[in-house]
């Protein structure tokens, strides 16, 4: 008894969904090159956690005329490391990228994130298992 129909079909669905992950992932990514910086300064930056599951809770606060803002995402797409906190210490100064109209999103590294590209390897990989299981069937 074989599985290969139903690989082909798990690896169809899975295989769409993770690469449209991915490229929504990807678009995003992209479009963060396209917004407009503030310089801000780093208010917040503490190690959450333990071990090598720690996180990192990272806060910059920037002005645009009048209002005061604040944004916590190092990169589109992926949480923030306890390394990233090592990066970003208290008191430094630097540019963050603001979504025109949504200021509450916000990103200090415009551009794709590893989340996203990886996203898309994994539906493109299923999508080659549910093709080989497809030709496999049709050679019986």
């Amino acid at each position: 008894m074989t599985n290969l129909p139903l690989v082909r079909a798990v690896g169809l669905i899975f295989g769409a969904c993770f690469a449209a992950a991915g490229l929504m992932g990807m678009r995003y990514g992209m479009t963060t090159l396209a917004w407009p910086s503030a310089p801000a300064r780093i208010i917040i930056s503490e190690r959450v956690g333990m071990g090598d599951h720690a996180a990192g809770n990272i806060v910059a606060e920037f002005r645009l005329g009048e209002a005061i803002h604040h944004c916590g995402t190092v990169i589109s797409g992926r949480d923030n490391s306890a390394s990233d906190v090592r990066t970003y210490p208290v008191g430094r100064w630097i540019q963050v990228r603001y979504r025109p109209g949504d200021v509450g999103r916000c990103v200090f590294i415009p551009g794709i994130s590893g989340g996203g590209v990886a996203f898309l390897l994994v539906g493109i990989a299923a999508f080659g298992l549910a093709l080989y299981a497809h030709l496999s069937l049709r050679k019986r």
